[in-house]
């Protein structure tokens, strides 16, 4: 074995007592069920989040809640890229959060399909549908989200996604799966990067 190589290994071993464990979670519900509450309520000291529409009222009767966040307003995934730069560039106030909620992460993936679509619009011109995503459209909306949440994901800090849900049947089984609002690729992409992915629901 090569010197370095075996230099490699050794540097790569840690103990595991010295680890700092980050959650990594994906929260799925209908509208209303509570998500971006349960989602604040992970922060420890202070969190950043991002909002893609109009989630952070939910937190309006929460005040104690509300102290532990700072908000900014999701513009794209030039911006969760932007965020990455940050923490990992040690940036206040960026290396001041323990906790990032991207609130919602199903509506980010949305957003960025319709960037897609507009870029290909520009680079095919006449010949593509502005009004129809193809399936190179949503190949490359699974790869621009992959990359971009997958980078989130893996950076020493608490992560929670936030989703809408989706019903899928599976008539082998006669059973209907409700999953969180991704593509099949992205959705098990996704979850192998996070330690929990939870289904919230209510029973009045």
């Amino acid at each position: 074995m090569r010197e370095d190589v075996f230099n490699a290994l050794m540097e790569s071993i840690e103990p595991m007592d010295e680890v700092t464990p980050y959650l990594k979670a994906i929260i799925y519900g209908d509208a209303g069920m509570g998500k971006t509450v349960l989602a604040a309520t992970l922060v420890e000291q202070k969190g950043l989040f991002v909002d893609t529409g109009e989630g952070w009222v939910a937190l309006y009767e929460w005040p104690e809640l509300k102290a532990k966040l700072n908000k900014m307003r999701y513009q794209g995934l030039a911006m969760i890229d932007g965020i990455c730069d940050a923490i990992e560039e040690g940036r206040p106030p960026f290396d001041s959060y323990d906790t990032i909620i991207l609130d919602e992460a199903s509506t980010a993936a949305v957003l960025d399909l319709d960037t897609v679509i507009k870029a290909n619009v520009i680079k095919i011109g006449a010949a593509k549908d502005p009004d129809v995503a193809t399936q190179p459209d949503y190949n490359a909306n699974t790869e621009r989200v992959r990359r971009s949440l997958g980078r989130l994901l893996k950076l020493p800090i608490n992560v929670v996604l936030t989703a809408h849900v989706r019903e899928d049947e599976d008539k082998g089984r006669g059973l209907t799966l409700t999953r969180p609002l991704f593509s099949p690729k992205l959705r098990n992409d996704l979850q192998r990067l996070v330690h929990i992915v939870g289904y919230l629901t209510m029973t009045e």
